[in-house]
């Protein structure tokens, strides 16, 4: 999206003129604790595997990193909306069960102002994850997820 808004390559733009939504799900806008928590037993693991320890340090809770790329993000999708009379919906899917006992991403960090934020009851990893065999009003989350979808898709989402 920022090559097709900054270069305005052609495919690029193109792409970006067909955007009718960006679903977030268990996304940490503002970071999570567990990024702070996995430093050590990341650095003991790179003694003896590459690891990418910068991810960590952007992911920690409250980065200005983060806060940077949110605000180019909105900013972003902003110009879009004014610039081609173009509406794109933001949705964030966030978990509300634990997993091992704790929050992946909290309600806090999952949730953005600019976007329809939407609870689920599942765990961070189950946020994702459907059986083959599912069908409407087997799974809130996933009535959710295909209501929302097929709002936007139809174009009757409000």
């Amino acid at each position: 999206m920022v090559n097709a808004r900054i270069g305005r390559r052609h495919r690029a733009q193109a792409f970006v003129e067909k955007i009718r939504s960006i679903i977030f799900m268990g996304t940490p806008h503002k970071g999570s604790w567990l990024a702070d928590w996995m430093k050590t037993p990341a650095k003991l693991l790179a003694i003896v595997k590459s690891t990418n320890l910068s991810l960590l340090d952007v992911l920690e809770t409250e980065t200005e990193t983060l806060r940077t790329l949110h605000r180019q993000f909105i900013s972003l999708i902003s110009a879009v909306l004014l610039d081609d009379q173009q509406n794109i919906e933001l949705f964030s899917f966030y978990e509300t069960l634990p997993t091992w006992g704790c929050m992946i991403v909290n309600t806090d960090s999952a949730r953005i102002e600019e976007a329809e934020n939407i609870s689920t009851r599942k765990t961070h990893s189950g946020l994702t994850k459907f059986h083959n065999t599912i069908k409407l009003g087997d799974d809130p989350m996933f009535d959710s997820f295909v209501e929302h979808l097929s709002g936007v898709v139809l174009g009757t989402h409000t």
